[in-house]
């Protein structure tokens, strides 16, 4: 009888770790779940002392934040860059621009070079040193990962 009553209590133990492990693993999976889905925008003010006069309407600012390139390597065929370029907060178009493009027409073409380069034009030509406009780079990161996009 005293065997039955521990044998018993041996399986009732086991059934309520093996429910307690479930609903833990189904918690930490749906929290997971929840974290995927939330990206973090990953932000950078490009300042004007940061910025340098390249060549006709080309300017390069030196970045911090170290996010990959344009620039290819052997191994690579495509651009890298996912960040995006803003002029006071809107997209400035083209990215991935031909340098000489950037510096002979501008108007908002740019090229995220490398970790620590952007070639870029104002939207409208005029010296983002001095035009009174705030530029930003920015991208996204996945948490789970920590991939950028």
């Amino acid at each position: 009888m005293k065997y039955q009553i521990i044998k018993s209590f041996v399986w009732v133990s086991l059934i309520i770790c093996i429910v307690t492990l479930t609903a833990f693993h189904l918690y930490a999976a749906d929290q997971k779940t929840v974290e995927a889905t939330q990206d973090e925008v990953i932000s950078e003010e490009i300042k004007p002392e940061a910025i340098k006069a390249e060549q006709g309407f080309c300017y390069v600012g030196v970045l911090t934040m170290g996010r990959k390139g344009d620039k290819l390597d052997e191994n690579k065929k495509e651009n890298q860059s996912k960040c995006i370029l803003l002029e006071d907060g809107k997209p400035l178009g083209l990215p991935h621009s031909a340098h000489k493009e950037i510096r002979e027409i501008g108007k908002g073409k740019y090229s995220h070079w490398s970790e620590r380069l952007i070639y870029f034009s104002s939207s409208d030509n005029s010296d983002p040193r001095t035009n009174g406009r705030k530029y930003v780079l920015v991208t996204t990161k996945y948490p789970r990962t920590g991939d950028t996009i």
